[in-house]
């Protein structure tokens, strides 16, 4: 996924219901890592049920790094939802864009060019 969207990096978490727990695969040591799903802005996301632009990821106050991705640059994190209701979160995609930022919106918020906005909602609508 990285190198589709050219990101520095980029994580999918998901959710493990029975426990509440959200989980990823860390893609150097293929070792399963699991944290409290209430945790983090990858937490904050999935519990919002919506997308999240920060604009330093170190400076948020939901921000916690055990579990979410090391940067001062800007994060952007979207609910994955299950096929067949938008209202059922089954985990989410956090990355930063380097690349993808055009600049900041009138509301503060980080946009992305639109090809990988729409790559995005294909992925996890």
């Amino acid at each position: 996924m990285n190198k589709r969207f050219d990101l520095p990096e980029c994580r999918i978490y998901f959710i493990d219901f029975p426990w509440k727990k959200i989980y990823w695969f860390d893609h150097k040591t293929k070792e399963r890592i699991e944290h409290s799903l209430y945790v983090g802005i990858a937490g904050w996301c999935i519990n919002q049920n919506r997308e999240i632009n920060i604009e330093n990821g170190y400076n948020d106050e939901d921000y916690n790094d055990t579990i979410d991705l090391k940067t001062t640059l800007p994060i952007h994190c979207r609910p994955i939802w299950h096929p067949t209701s938008n209202k059922i979160v089954i985990g989410c995609v956090q990355m930063v864009n380097r690349r993808g930022i055009i600049g900041w919106s009138v509301s503060g918020y980080v946009t992305m060019n639109l090809t990988t906005n729409e790559i995005l909602e294909a992925f996890c609508y």
